[in-house]
C-alpha cells in the first residue's frame, strides 16, 4: 500500500517557476489508492508595498489610505505586519510580492538602510524606469541623490490636503495624462528680468513711491496690499496690483523722546497683524508702534526696550496674540510683548556674550534678524554674535544656538514645515539651511557675488528668494540648491525681499528707492 508522510491539509512550497508561493501552494488529500491535489486559488498581487520609515508612519498611512479609497491595494507595515509577525520575512515578501514599491521620500529615509533595501529589490527589477516599479513620493525638503535622485518623484511638500489627494492619484496612473485644457503662459521670469533691464517694469510693476531707500516691505496675508518702510521715516501701504497709495505712517517722524539719537527716522522693520487689520513698525529710538493699516491712527506706542538703540527687527506671531521686537545695546534683547497691551511678556537675553564685547571692544550689539516658527511656538533670532538662537517663545529656554556662520547675521526665514532654517550673514555671499532641531547644517547656497541681506521661503517650501548687496535676487530650489532665476531689475543694492501669500509673485526692494513685483513662478 502506498503510504505518504504529508500531513493532510499541510501546504508545500513549490518552485516559483510553477505559479505557486508558500502560500498558495496546493494540498494534499488521500482517498484511498488514490493522492487528490487541490490547487488553491493563488492571492492576488497587491498594487503598492508602501516603503517608509517610522518618523514618517503618519504620511505613509495617509498615501495607503488615500490609495484605497481609489481602489488600489496596499501593503504597508503598521497595517499589515502583526505581533507574532517575522518581520524580515515579512517585508522581503512584501518588496517582492507587490507590483510597485513606493518609497516616502525625507531625509530620514534618504539617510536609512533598511529603507534602501526595500526599494532595491523594484529598482532591481527595472533598472530603466520603464515600468515605474519604483515610484518615490516626496513629503518634505530634500535633496535626493543618486539612483534614486534619477526616477521622478510625486511632490507633495507644501500642498494642502486636497492637492496632495489630487497629485499623488495623478502620479499612480500608468496612462498618460493630458489635460482637457491648458492655460495661456503668463510672462517668464527671464522677459520680466529683461524688461526691468531695458527701464520697462516688470509685470505687474515697478513702484517708486519712496524718496528714500526702502528698508523693508511685507505683504498683507491676504494678497491685496503691501507695506513698505523707508529712510525717508514713512510706511507705506499700497495697493498690490495697481500700487496705489492707501494710507502713508508718518508717527515715526518724531523724535524719540527717551533716546533720540538724532539720527535719520529710517523705519527699519515692519510687520502686519495676521487679521490685517494693523500693522507694527519700528525705526530709531525704543518704541515700537502699532496703527490701523486702513486709516494710519497711531493704536499704541511703547517701550520694552531698555538700551539707547534702534528697532532692528519686528514679528508679530502667526496666532495674532504677541509681537516680538529686536534691538542694538549692551543687552541685546529680544522683547515679546502683548500685542494688544504693549506689556512685556518675556526677555530673551541668550545673545549676550561679554567675550564678544572685550574682544570686540564694542557695545553695539545687535539682534537684527527675528522671525517666529509656523506653530508661533518657537523663535529664531540672529545678531552679531554670529550665531542665530531657536528659542521657546513661552519660557525663553534656548534650544539650539547655530553657529555656521562667520559673521553678523543678516536675515532668518523658516520653512513653512518648521523643520528648516534659512539664514544669511553679511560678508559671507551664502545662505545656509540647517535643521532647527539639531542646528546641523543640511545645505549652503553659494551663488552670489556679495553679502546676502534678506532671505525668504516660498510659501510651498520649494523655493527661496535670497536678495543681495550684488543688486540681484536670486530665486533657487531650496532641495537642490539648483538656481532657476536671477533678477537683474534693482540698479543697487537689495535690502528686502518678500513672497506674494499665494506664492506667485515676489516683492524686492533696495537703495535704489524702488519696489518692483514680479513674477516668481
Amino acid at each position: 500500500m502506498m503510504k505518504w508522510n504529508v500531513p493532510l491539509k499541510k501546504r508545500v512550497v513549490l518552485k516559483h517557476e510553477k505559479g505557486y508561493t508558500s502560500s498558495t501552494a496546493p494540498t494534499y488529500r488521500k482517498s484511498g489508492k488514490r493522492v487528490v491535489c487541490m490547487a488553491q486559488e493563488p492571492e492576488k498581487q497587491k498594487d503598492f508595498f508602501i516603503s517608509y520609515t517610522s518618523k514618517d508612519s503618519t504620511w505613509a498611512e495617509w498615501i495607503a489610505f488615500e490609495l484605497e479609497n481609489a481602489n488600489y491595494s496596499t501593503i504597508i507595515q503598521a497595517w499589515d505586519i502583526r505581533p507574532g509577525s517575522n518581520f524580515v520575512a515579512m517585508m522581503d515578501d512584501a518588496a517582492k510580492g507587490a507590483a510597485r514599491t513606493i518609497a516616502v521620500l525625507s531625509y530620514a529615509y534618504l539617510e536609512s538602510d533598511f529603507a534602501f533595501a526595500e526599494w532595491a529589490e523594484a529598482f532591481r527589477q527595472d533598472p530603466k524606469g520603464k515600468h515605474r516599479l519604483v515610484l518615490p513620493i516626496r513629503i518634505e525638503v530634500c535633496e535626493v541623490k543618486g539612483l534614486l535622485g534619477a526616477i521622478v518623484y510625486i511632490d507633495l511638500v507644501g500642498l494642502d490636503e486636497q492637492k496632495a489627494r489630487e497629485h499623488l492619484l495623478a502620479g499612480v496612473q500608468q496612462e498618460r495624462i493630458k489635460p482637457a485644457s491648458v492655460t495661456f503662459p503668463m510672462p517668464t521670469p527671464q522677459a520680466l528680468g529683461t524688461l526691468a533691464a531695458l527701464g520697462r517694469p516688470p509685470y505687474p510693476g515697478s513702484f517708486d513711491i519712496h524718496s528714500r531707500w526702502v528698508s523693508t516691505v511685507a505683504w498683507s496675508l491676504d494678497g491685496t496690499r503691501l507695506a513698505s518702510g523707508s529712510g525717508d521715516g514713512t510706511v507705506r501701504v499700497w495697493d498690490a496690483t495697481t500700487g496705489e497709495n492707501i494710507v502713508t505712517y508718518r508717527g515715526h517722524s518724531t523724535p524719540d523722546l527717551l533716546f533720540d539719537l538724532g539720527l535719520p527716522s529710517t523705519v527699519y522693520a515692519l510687520s502686519w497683524s495676521p487679521d490685517g487689520h494693523s500693522i507694527t513698525s519700528g525705526g530709531p529710538g525704543t518704541s515700537v508702534h502699532v496703527w490701523d493699516a486702513t486709516t494710519g491712527n497711531t493704536i499704541l506706542t511703547y517701550r520694552n526696550h531698555s538700551d539707547p538703540s534702534s528697532i532692528f527687527a519686528l514679528a508679530w506671531s502667526l496666532d495674532g496674540t504677541r509681537i516680538a521686537s529686536s534691538c542694538s545695546g549692551i543687552s541685546k534683547t529680544v522683547q515679546i510683548s502683548n500685542a494688544t497691551t504693549g506689556e512685556s511678556v518675556l526677555a530673551y537675553k541668550g545673545h549676550f556674550d561679554w567675550l564678544h564685547v572685550l574682544t570686540k571692544m564694542t557695545l553695539t550689539l545687535t539682534v537684527g534678524a527675528l522671525a517666529w516658527s509656523p506653530d508661533s511656538k518657537r523663535m529664531a533670532s540672529g545678531g552679531n554674535d554670529k550665531r542665530v538662537h531657536i528659542w521657546d517663545a513661552t519660557t525663553g529656554e534656548k534650544i539650539v544656538t547655530y553657529r555656521g556662520h562667520s559673521n553678523q547675521i543678516s536675515s532668518v526665514a523658516w520653512s513653512p514645515d518648521g523643520v528648516y532654517i534659512a539664514s544669511a550673514g553679511y560678508n559671507e555671499k551664502t545662505v545656509r539651511i540647517w535643521n532647527a532641531a539639531t542646528g546641523h547644517t543640511n545645505s549652503i547656497y553659494l551663488g552670489h557675488a556679495s553679502t546676502v541681506r534678506t532671505v525668504a521661503w516660498s510659501p510651498n517650501g520649494m523655493l527661496i528668494a535670497s536678495g543681495s548687496n550684488d543688486k540681484t535676487v536670486h530665486l533657487w530650489e531650496a532641495a537642490t540648491r539648483r538656481r532657476i532665476f536671477t533678477y537683474q531689475g534693482h540698479t543697487e543694492k537689495i535690502t528686502t525681499v518678500a513672497w506674494s501669500p499665494d506664492g506667485t509673485h515676489i516683492a524686492s526692494g533696495s537703495n535704489d528707492g524702488k519696489i518692483q513685483i514680479w513674477q516668481a513662478v
